[in-house]
């Protein structure tokens, strides 16, 4: 199972593939979880990779414009991890939050937009939740690899 977790939130892949049927809506094929109430998956009109949350009348939300560059940013996130000491001061904080921002637009220039996932994220990383003593695995690690 793929998971990507931290103290503020937890990302894992579902064991199975779903389908979210909405009213007035595309179906998403939901492969994943985030945080407590969010599905992740693919809006099948538009093949976006998109979080769901668990209110009918709140709307979706965007990871990234496709598959590939949702893996393609996942990777990015943990190969720079950790991101910083648990000591680590603001400065060092707020340059480590700017450099992923940085990442997510370099690989997906629609996702790194204000309000979508990966934005909210580099916020979470510059609140301060995600040193080095968070544990983080996932897509793109070997078997038996350590962080």
């Amino acid at each position: 199972m793929t998971t990507l977790s931290a103290p503020t939130g937890r990302y894992h892949a579902d064991p199975d593939l779903t389908v979210i049927t909405r009213e007035e809506r595309a179906p998403v094929l939901r492969f994943g979880t985030s945080g407590l109430s969010q599905a992740i998956g693919i809006d099948l009109a538009t093949e976006e990779v998109v979080g769901v949350v668990d209110v009918p009348s709140r709307p979706t939300i965007l990871v990234n414009a496709t598959a590939d560059t949702f893996t393609s940013t996942v990777q990015a996130m943990i190969g720079r991890f950790p991101y910083y000491a648990k000591d680590a001061g603001y400065e060092e904080i707020d340059k480590v939050a700017e450099e992923l921002r940085e990442i997510i637009r370099s690989i997906d220039e629609k996702a790194a937009v204000p309000g979508c996932y990966w934005p909210a994220f580099a916020d979470d990383v510059q609140m301060g939740g995600f040193n080095g003593s968070s544990k983080l695995a996932g897509i793109g690690l070997p078997a038996g690899h350590q962080t």
